[in-house]
């Protein structure tokens, strides 16, 4: 087994700190650094940090929230997302993620009620799709914001989206542009950030979180200059979480949103996707050739195939699911291909009876919910991946082998 590997088998340290101690520790660093690029729209990491202060003090004054509160976020990715969570850990309360799929859960609103969810950040595009009642308060993101003048023009009158704002429903500028602060950082005292899947309710810590961010950032590769991020993950899923938000931020990096006819503008370093979204794309080859790596957290032999004969380069290939968030990657040139390559560091793997392998480690979601309270989840996460082991690589059983 090459040097490269054994160092793999290693414990890479996690610092010990808050997803908004990460985020700040960033902020002092990279002060007038663009950190989102938002169609064409640039936002440093000093005005995000305003943002984030301003709502979180809002959210505590006009909206009363307590520690314990849990809020639910409605939105698509962009900046009005990362504020949104960043604000509501800032204050000592949680964050439920919550995506379109969701709303057409028949016991969703039953959710809601069982966790007490109060207040909605949303964009009006869900606003008008969800049943609404008194009891709820609703800020509402018009999806303008963070747009050149012109697009936000273009984007008003083609929506035409009329809001009657009252005591019940708010503006999401309101929030982030009234100047307050907010200087300390409450710690949540239980799951930070919470997950639908189906009516299976999963929650993450910030130690599952900014160790999974952490790690992954051990074992890419490292340049110079601060990195360029285009990540077409969904924010609303536990992966999209940490590739599109906090595995950029570790890099003290800049996250590029909205159209992809930017990447012609921005040569970009990572462009992080699922599988179907190499499919889609790279037929086009638009802005490719300028992309460092290519990244799936979750990945098939066919988009590895489709990337490198579109652009010539190997993808970085992970196998993670929503439980579990970094149980794999292999972008080193030294683990035989078609491998799934070894367990992350920090990791403990056993084969089950049927051949899936199990992992146990800080990257699986701690909590869930279960008779209406949340309990520790099990130690060891099953993969459901069928694995052979041969001179210390691990393949998936299925395929056919041949060194």
């Amino acid at each position: 087994m090459s040097m490269m590997l054994d160092s793999l088998k290693g414990n890479v340290k996690i610092p010990g700190m808050s997803i908004n101690e990460l985020f700040e520790r960033n902020v002092n660093i990279n002060k007038s650094q663009p950190m989102v690029i938002f169609n064409g729209k640039f936002i440093t990491y000093y005005k995000f940090f305003n943002y984030v202060n301003s709502m979180a003090s809002g959210l505590n004054e006009r909206l009363k929230i307590k520690d314990s509160s849990t809020i639910g976020i409605l939105l698509e990715n962009g900046p009005e997302f990362i504020i949104s969570v960043l604000s509501i850990l800032r204050t000592g309360s949680s964050v439920l993620v919550l995506n379109e799929m969701d709303i057409s859960n028949p016991n969703f609103y039953n959710i809601l009620q069982k966790l007490n969810v109060k207040n909605i950040v949303i964009s009006e595009k869900f606003y008008n799709l969800i049943k609404r009642n008194n009891g709820m308060k609703y800020i509402v993101a018009d999806n303008t914001e963070f747009l050149t003048l012109w697009d936000a023009i273009k984007r008003s009158l083609k929506n035409r989206i009329k809001i009657k704002y009252t005591g019940n429903t708010m503006k999401f500028s309101d929030f982030i542009y009234d100047n307050k602060k907010f200087d300390e950082i409450k710690i949540c005292e239980k799951p930070g950030v919470i997950f639908l899947n189906g009516d299976e309710i999963i929650g993450f810590t910030d130690k599952n979180l900014i160790s999974s961010a952490i790690l992954l950032n051990y074992w890419l590769p490292k340049f110079d200059r601060r990195p360029y991020i285009y990540s077409a993950i969904d924010m609303h899923n536990p992966l999209g979480l940490i590739y599109s938000f906090l595995l950029p931020i570790s890099f003290s990096g800049t996250l590029v949103y909205g159209n992809m006819d930017i990447l012609k503008k921005i040569d970009v370093d990572f462009l992080i996707g699922f599988p179907s979204f190499f499919d889609r794309t790279l037929g086009k080859r638009t802005g490719f050739n300028n992309v460092r790596y290519f990244i799936s957290p979750n990945c098939t032999q066919k988009p590895t195939n489709s990337v490198f004969k579109a652009t010539g380069k190997k993808i970085i290939c992970g196998h993670s699911n929503e439980r579990l968030l970094t149980t794999h990657l292999n972008p080193f040139e030294d683990i035989r291909e078609g491998s799934i390559g070894v367990p992350l560091s920090n990791v403990q793997y056993k084969i089950n009876e049927d051949g899936t392998m199990a992992i146990k480690s800080d990257q699986s979601a701690s909590y869930i919910y279960d008779d209406n309270e949340f309990i520790s989840s099990p130690e060891w996460v099953n993969t459901h991946i069928k694995v052979k082991i041969i001179d210390e690589y691990f393949y998936p059983a299925q395929q056919d082998i041949s060194h």
